[in-house]
């Protein structure tokens, strides 16, 4: 299985920063459009994101681990979700001196790294959503 890693530092709290990556309100922000987050280990997550400025698409997953202010794992379910299904979203957090350090690694299925103009796609895709997280919590 493929991977995108991408890391980040934001000057937030991690708790701020997790608050963004569990929270509807949160995502709200910066990933997606609307959906459906129920923040708990083996709770449903249903998010509607924009994936280019054009078009929708709805992914529906499981949180597989939360550790809070740490760690997040959401594993998108095989049906529907665009190129997401079957795929796994792994956020880390971590204090770095006065900011916070977040790492990202989205694991892929076919869809997602189909080919490599795909996988550039993917890569640019969550460039510029880390960044829009960013901008989210250091306004």
């Amino acid at each position: 299985m493929s991977s995108v890693r991408q890391q980040i530092n934001i000057a937030s709290t991690p708790r701020k920063v997790w608050s963004a990556l569990t929270t509807l309100d949160g995502l709200s922000e910066w990933l997606v459009e609307g959906g459906r987050v129920e923040s708990r280990e083996g709770g449903r997550v249903f998010l509607e994101i924009d994936e280019d400025g054009e078009s929708t698409f709805e992914a529906a997953g499981t949180f597989h681990t939360l550790r809070p202010t740490r760690k997040v794992e959401i594993a998108f379910d095989r049906a529907g979700a665009g190129d997401w299904g079957g795929s796994q979203l792994q956020f880390q957090v971590a204090r770095d001196g006065a900011e916070t350090r977040v790492s990202l690694v989205h694991r892929g299925t076919e869809g997602v790294f189909a080919d490599d103009e795909a996988r550039g796609a993917h890569e640019r895709f969550w460039k510029h959503a880390l960044r829009a997280l960013r901008g989210s919590l250091e306004r």
